[in-house]
């Protein structure tokens, strides 16, 4: 074995214990063993008693596995009294979690605290109850304050009277911004209420009002400038004109909000503006605007900090009687023991010297609190210095990844740059091969870089977090590394073939597994090098949504994969099918939802069956007075939907969800629907095992176990992920998943997907920890500081998150890259880096020799007794699922329809994170309904999962924007029209979307959701269209048939002349 570079630093950990050491260990460098040397030297040499030790991980598993390695080196100390009693203290120790040492803290001071000295730490589920209590604190608090009867002076020691609450609260209203976002923004602040001090604390702004007089005023100066013009058709003197005219309509309608930018056009001859210099005009009339804009945001100022400051009071009035009543959330156990410590010296003098030694592992995901708790007990009150050797970190800047759970890469910085002499570096990698920790170091040295370069250049230096120097691991010197194989593989979608980027990565995945498994890739293992089996694969991925699309297509190619994360279970096909159908028995009355749950293969209706039942019901209620009378398909599907509400209301939520796996047949579906059974029935009881979770921790209802169950799709939720089986499949993990873990082989896969560009915004403000928000159309004064200061977090931390997961890597590193990324995205960064240091290990997917793989699938346990002819039906419900609109639009897709084509027809590819029938069916919903409500509140009405709302949202939006739309709605028109009739022979059924009057004439419109379209596939859609034409006939002559794809911010159209006009 040779000498290891950082061995003084190891040597120095061991040794060292009366220095306070700030040990940053590198992915893979053995930091647990070190860890575990240090401890010893502490128990058996210096003699200090476990139980003055507390050893703080980051995860229940790893403050297991530090206890049992410990328990393991003091048992090999025979008849030494002083290892025998640490391993009888050893169980008792503080060797646990931060959560779980806080909580601690708490029941040896509960008087102290304020709590009872009986506490009970409650889970996600009951958390989900304590948080619509909230929003009913909150409703009810507004509602008294518009009446009047809320004391709200008394409250806020008379920092806020009725009037200013009443006109936050008008003021709310009038951006249009839902009390579903105001209670998001409450939510978060109760996530973080230990830390709304400084926002109580920040001084509310004066009031101000901008009226008419104020806004005259900035007119008046644009029309002096306007009169410089001697030539009124000049081009700036009519832009201006207009931008004046549109300012004084607003006066007029006494409208003082935000204009926008000033339009600067790009008329303006100098010789009609005197001479002077148009382009200083310009400016000055921008500035105009910006004044007009400024005394908005002046005017806007105290009513939105009134809104902060008021929720900021309600949120600590809702936590404390929280903890007055000993039901405590996990955020209170951290925060209440910071308030602890922070209020107390008795309390801080007693728990440093009843703690003599922390150890802290995971510290570069520290938070402000959790680094002010340790603090705390490691200093000396008699000096106000941290004692030598009592405080102990291990962490690594370059894996800090969970901002998202409040980790605070700047308070580790600025700790590390505090205690210089305390630095000790471990970079030794004692899991990867060379090959796979050079590819590493090579690409992230400039990745790192490169990604805070492409923010930084739009953040002003006042709002650039501290950012990460990357250091380079050291490989073993006698590592093998022969066997290894890394190398990037590069893939494109494919417009013309209606290949998206996720499926075209789906089919290079798979084929990089087929080539290690054709080629026997081996990995090391204690008696040599064996061969790559399945479950050594490891895939890991971005988003959720990536895992799902992987999930489907493994299951078309018969890959036997198991998805390690609560969520992706919940986004299998049978289990997100199960909760659509479970969503509308809860209710009922939403149409929307029963049309959704009908379509699902549990409940096997087809298309052209909806629209036969349309024609002639034209609802989808369960409780339709003749249903019992009636035998057809659709009848006897809502007559399930009915019975299971009926029982819902007479049994516990997790006896209905046993109960509905089991009527619904979902184990007899879910075997069917693949070849690998066994991970499927797993997920079906995990779905069963945290109904039971759910009903014992809220005894909720079953639409509130509905709604938790589509929360889920929120990727930062905190359930605890299901175990995985032990079977010989591939892995599927997200890259947060992952960390912790190591993979004989592992494959980065969406490392190209872009988050929310326009996410809303809620954090607190670098300098002063003041809470910033931006909601919609309701900003705190800095929220735009705040959106600066988080991408660049962001991206800097998207740089961190690809190097973990690149480092899990044991053998073999196979990294995904799209070749189309955006050139302001950290993926383009990631890629440049790739380009620029592994032109040697590239490969293209199309380059992949072909390979014939047959998967060995795992063992399938003992299914339900089932006949064939059922497992046949179960088999053709999931095929029917895959096609849902193949029953709808046959005549027009048949092969041997004829068709007339136009190349100039085919619409462009536009990626996009969710598309389907769910989004489709839930847009027309939508258009259908535009008008009635907001259409934020429609969107939220609907039944897709909360990360789709977003696009979906962007969808209705840009149509109900669009020129055509706008013109449509405001002529005769009508909305998802049910049409039926026959056609050369053919019965024709369908819905037409929208149907407008242009002059003498009708237009057939149809909104698309499709990612793209071929020329064929138009073509189709037009055919489709011609048959609804040609059946309204006389009575309304259409002239014209309008295909619109909403495309981002702008509808692509496909209009086609009818010819029977």
């Amino acid at each position: 074995m040779h000498t290891l570079n950082d061995q003084p630093a190891r040597d120095r950990i061991r040794t060292g214990v009366h220095e306070t050491l700030f040990v940053e260990a590198g992915a893979g460098a053995g930091k647990t063993t070190n860890l575990i040397g240090r401890l010893l030297t502490l128990i058996l040499e210096h003699k200090v008693p476990v139980s003055q030790i507390a050893a703080i991980t980051f995860t229940k598993k790893a403050a297991a596995e530090l206890s049992e390695k410990l328990a393991s080196e003091l048992s090999k100390h025979e008849n030494n009294p002083i290892a025998e009693r640490a391993l009888l203290e050893l169980p008792s120790a503080a060797f646990e979690t931060l959560h779980s040492f806080c909580q601690r803290l708490l029941q040896l001071y509960p008087l102290e605290a304020g709590i009872p000295p009986e506490i009970e730490v409650q889970d996600s589920f009951a958390e989900a109850r304590q948080s619509r209590l909230l929003k009913d604190r909150i409703n009810d608090a507004f509602t008294r304050a518009l009446e009047g009867t809320l004391d709200i002076a008394g409250l806020s020691q008379g920092k806020v009277l009725d009037d200013d609450l009443q006109a936050a609260i008008h003021h709310v209203a009038d951006t249009n911004v839902t009390m579903e976002s105001i209670f998001e923004l409450a939510s978060y602040m109760d996530d973080n209420w230990g830390e709304l001090r400084p926002t109580l604390n920040a001084t509310l702004p004066e009031e101000y009002t901008f009226d008419a007089g104020d806004a005259e005023r900035i007119v008046l100066s644009l029309r002096e400038k306007l009169n410089q013009c001697t030539d009124t058709a000049d081009l700036f003197a009519v832009n201006l004109s207009n931008q004046i005219n549109a300012l004084e309509q607003r006066i007029a309608n006494q409208d003082f909000t935000d204009v926008g930018d000033f339009t600067k056009g790009r008329g303006g001859s100098k010789k009609n503006w005197g001479g002077a210099d148009v382009a200083a005009l310009k400016a000055e009339c921008a500035e105009l605007f910006g004044a007009w804009n400024s005394a908005v945001e002046k005017q806007n100022a105290r009513p939105r900090a009134v809104l902060r400051y008021v929720l900021a009071l309600l949120v600590i009035e809702h936590a404390r009687a929280r903890h007055r009543s000993g039901k405590l959330q996990f955020n209170d156990l951290v925060y209440l023991a910071d308030e602890l410590l922070a209020t107390n010296a008795d309390v801080r003098a007693d728990t440093h010297q009843r703690f003599t030694h922390l150890l802290v592992d995971e510290f570069q995901d520290t938070d402000p609190a959790q680094f002010r708790i340790v603090t705390a007990i490691a200093t000396d009150p008699t000096t106000g210095a941290i004692t030598p050797g009592a405080l102990f970190t291990v962490g690594d800047p370059k894996q800090s990844i969970y901002r998202f759970r409040h980790a605070d890469l700047d308070t580790y910085l600025k700790a590390r740059a505090e205690n210089p002499e305390g630095l000790v570096e471990l970079k030794t990698n004692f899991r990867s091969t060379a090959k796979v920790l050079n590819w590493a170091n090579d690409v992230f040295s400039e990745y790192f870089a490169n990604a805070s370069d492409l923010a930084e250049s739009k953040v002003p230096k006042h709002l650039h977090p501290l950012s990460v120097d990357f250091t380079p691991l050291d490989a073993l010197t006698d590592a093998p590394g022969e066997h290894s194989h890394v190398f990037t593989l590069a893939y494109d979608d494919d417009k013309e073939e209606g290949i998206s980027a996720k499926d075209a990565e789906a089919a290079a995945i798979e084929g990089a597994i087929q080539l290690a498994l054709t080629q026997q890739w081996q990995k090391r293992t204690p008696n040599g090098l064996a061969n790559l089996q399945l479950g050594d694969i490891a895939i890991l991925v971005r988003t959720h949504a990536h895992a799902a699309n992987l999930m489907q297509y493994f299951d078309k190619v018969r890959l036997p994969y198991i998805a390690e994360s609560a969520t992706l279970t919940y986004l299998a096909t049978e289990i997100e099918e199960f909760h659509t159908v479970v969503h509308a028995v809860a209710d009922p009355a939403e149409s929307l939802s029963v049309g959704a749950a009908l379509r699902t293969s549990l409940l096997g209706i087809s298309d052209l069956e909806l629209a036969e039942w349309a024609t002639t019901e034209n609802k989808w209620s369960p409780f339709q007075p003749d249903l019992d009378k009636r035998t057809d398909r659709v009848s006897e599907a809502l007559k399930t939907i009915r019975d299971l509400h009926f029982k819902s209301r007479r049994m516990p939520v997790d006896e209905f969800i046993s109960m509905a796996i089991d009527t619904l047949a979902l184990p007899q579906l879910a075997a069917a629907y693949g070849d690998f059974p066994i991970e499927a029935l797993r997920r079906l009881e995990f779905v069963k095992h945290n109904a039971r979770a759910f009903t014992t921790a809220t005894h909720g209802t079953l639409r509130e176990y509905s709604e938790w169950a589509d929360a889920l799709a929120n990727e930062r939720h905190q359930l605890k992920d299901p175990e995985a089986t032990a079977v010989n499949a591939v892995r599927i993990l997200t890259l947060h998943a992952a960390k912790g873990r190591e993979f004989p082989f592992v494959i980065l896969a969406g490392m190209y997907a872009q988050k929310n560009s326009n996410p809303p915004q809620r954090s607190f403000h670098p300098a002063d920890h003041v809470l910033e928000y931006h909601i919609g159309k309701l900003a705190s004064p800095r929220a735009d500081d705040i959106k600066l200061y988080n991408k660049l977090a962001d991206d800097q931390e998207t740089a961190r998150l690809f190097y973990v997961a690149a480092t899990r890597a044991e053998d073999h590193l196979v990294v995904g890259r799209y070749t189309k990324t955006k050139t302001n995205s950290t993926a383009h960064a990631l890629n440049v880096a790739i380009e620029n240091t592994q032109k040697d290990a590239a490969l293209n997917a199309t380059d992949l020799p072909a390979t014939e793989y047959t998967y060995a699938m795992p063992l399938s346990p003992t299914l339900p007794a089932e006949t064939s002819d059922t497992l046949a039906i179960s088999t053709a419900q999931w095929q029917n699922a895959e096609h849902p609109r193949q029953a709808a639009t046959a005549l027009a897709h048949r092969p041997e329809t004829h068709l007339e084509l136009d190349p100039s027809w085919e619409v462009a590819f536009h990626e996009r994170a969710h598309h389907g029938k769910e989004q489709g069916t839930a847009l027309h919903w939508i258009m259908e309904h535009a008008g009635t409500a907001p259409l934020a509140e429609l969107v939220q009405r609907t039944a897709v999962s909360t990360t789709a709302q977003a696009e979906l949202l962007t969808m209705a939006t840009t149509l109900m924007e669009s020129d055509i739309v706008t013109k449509a709605f405001a002529s005769d028109h009508y909305r998802e029209l049910p049409i039926f009739g026959t056609v050369d022979e053919h019965v024709v059924d369908g819905v037409i979307d929208l149907l407008y009057r242009e002059d003498d004439a009708w237009v057939i419109a149809d909104y698309k959701t499709d990612l793209s379209a071929t020329s064929q596939t138009v073509g189709e859609y037009f055919l489709q269209l011609s048959y609804y034409a040609r059946l309204l006939g006389e009575d309304f002559p259409v002239k014209r048939l309008e295909l619109l794809f909403p495309k981002g911010k702008q509808v692509v159209v496909r209009s086609k002349d009818f010819p029977g006009a």
